[in-house]
C-alpha cells in the first residue's frame, strides 16, 4: 500500500504553478527552486507570515514535509530500499522513516497538513463534491503527511523491526500501550507493572508544560513516560531520550533527568501518542481515499480499506483509541 500511495503522489509535482499570474511568477519560480534544492527553512521563512494564496499554502505544505525529513523524494528513496533483516515491508519502511525524520518531524507534519487543508477547506471529506484532479492531488499530499505522522509515532513507541512478528514481542511497545491506556482511563494492564505518578512528582519544563513522570515495567525492563496534567483525558506524550527541564540532554539515572518531550515549544499543542494516532489513522486515510476511487486508484482504495478493516473492528468507519490499542497488542 505504501508504494502505491507514493507513486500516486508523484502526480502532484506541478501543483505549485496552478493558477500562477505573470506578476507573481518570478517569486513562485524562486520558491520552487528553493524547494527543489531542499531549502525548506528558506521557504518557511519567506512565506509563513505572508501566505495568502493556494500556491503559498502548497509550497508551505511541501516545505514542512521536507523539514520533517520526509520530502517526496526522500520517501521514494526509502520505498526503494530493500527490507533485509526485518519481519515485513511495513516494519522496514517504518524503521527507515524513523531514521530520516528530524526532531521536529511530528509538529512539521501537522503544519504540512494544516497548510494543505487551507487549500482544500474540507473537500477531502465532503462526499457531495466531485473533486478535480488537482484537488485529489492535494488530498493525497495531505493524507500522506498525516499518515507519516502515524509511522513516526510508532517508531517512538517501540521496535518496529519485530512489529507483527508472531515469534517475538517488544517490551517497550507493550509499555507504551499500557501508558496510553492508563492515561486515558486509569486502567492497568496486567502485563505491566506501574509506578503511578503522584501529584508532588509534577515536573514543569521550560516550554511551560507540566507533566507527571511515571515508570512502567514489562518483563523486567523499565520504561519512563510523561503524562499530561492539564488535559481530559490525560495523555502520554511523545518523548525522545532524556533531558533536564531546560531540554539539555542528561544521563537517564542522574537527578533532575526526565524523559524528554518532543514538543519543546511553549503554547504549542501537546504531541501525545493517542491523539496523534487517532487523528492520523482517521483523517490521513480519509484524505487519501478521497484521491482514490475508480480507474488506476481503485486498488489503492481497496488496500487502504483492507488495512483499516483490520483496526476498525466495530465497522463504524471511525477508528477509536481502544481499537488502536487492541490492534497494537495483536501485532505485538
Amino acid at each position: 500500500m505504501i508504494k502505491k500511495v507514493l507513486v500516486a503522489s508523484l502526480l502532484s509535482v506541478s501543483l505549485l504553478f496552478v493558477g500562477c499570474g505573470e506578476s507573481e511568477g518570478e517569486s513562485r519560480l524562486e520558491t520552487q527552486q528553493m524547494l527543489d534544492s531542499g531549502d525548506y527553512e528558506g521557504v518557511i521563512t519567506k512565506l509563513e507570515s505572508i501566505a495568502n494564496s493556494d500556491s503559498d499554502y502548497l509550497a508551505l505544505g511541501a516545505a514542512y514535509m521536507g523539514r520533517a525529513g520526509l520530502s517526496i523524494s526522500s520517501l521514494i528513496g526509502v520505498m526503494l530500499e530493500n527490507n533485509a533483516g526485518v519481519t515485513s515491508e511495513f516494519a522496514g519502511f517504518t524503521q527507515r522513516i524513523n531514521v530520516k525524520k528530524t526532531k521536529t518531524a511530528l509538529s512539521d507534519l501537522e503544519k504540512s497538513a494544516v497548510n494543505y487543508e487551507k487549500v482544500l477547506n474540507g473537500l477531502c471529506t465532503n462526499s457531495t463534491v466531485v473533486l478535480t484532479d488537482s484537488q485529489k492531488d492535494v488530498c493525497l499530499y495531505k493524507g500522506l503527511s498525516q499518515s507519516m505522522k502515524a509511522t513516526v509515532v510508532l517508531g517512538y513507541m517501540g521496535d518496529m523491526s519485530i512489529f507483527g512478528d508472531a515469534n517475538e514481542s517488544d517490551a517497550r511497545l507493550s509499555a507504551s500501550v499500557c501508558a496510553m491506556q492508563y492515561a486515558n482511563d486509569g486502567s492497568q494492564n496486567s502485563i505491566c507493572s506501574f509506578n503511578s505518578p503522584v501529584e508532588d512528582a509534577n515536573v514543569t519544563f521550560d516550554s511551560n508544560n507540566t507533566y507527571n513522570p511515571m515508570t512502567i515495567t514489562v518483563n523486567g525492563y523499565a520504561f519512563d513516560y510523561l503524562l499530561t496534567t492539564n488535559t481530559t483525558p490525560r495523555q502520554s506524550v511523545v518523548t525522545d531520550g532524556y533531558c533536564q527541564t531546560d531540554f539539555v540532554s542528561c544521563d537517564q539515572n542522574s537527578s533532575g533527568c526526565y524523559p524528554c518531550p518532543v514538543n519543546q515549544v511553549a503554547n504549542d499543542p501537546e504531541l501525545a501518542y493517542a491523539d496523534l494516532l487517532v487523528d492520523s489513522l482517521n483523517n490521513g486515510f480519509d484524505s487519501i481515499l478521497a484521491a482514490a476511487g475508480t480507474g488506476d486508484n481503485a486498488d489503492l482504495e481497496a488496500e487502504i480499506n483492507t488495512f483499516l478493516s483490520e483496526i476498525d473492528t466495530n465497522n463504524n468507519s471511525i477508528i477509536t483509541l481502544e481499537e488502536i490499542l487492541i490492534y497494537l497488542d495483536a501485532q505485538n
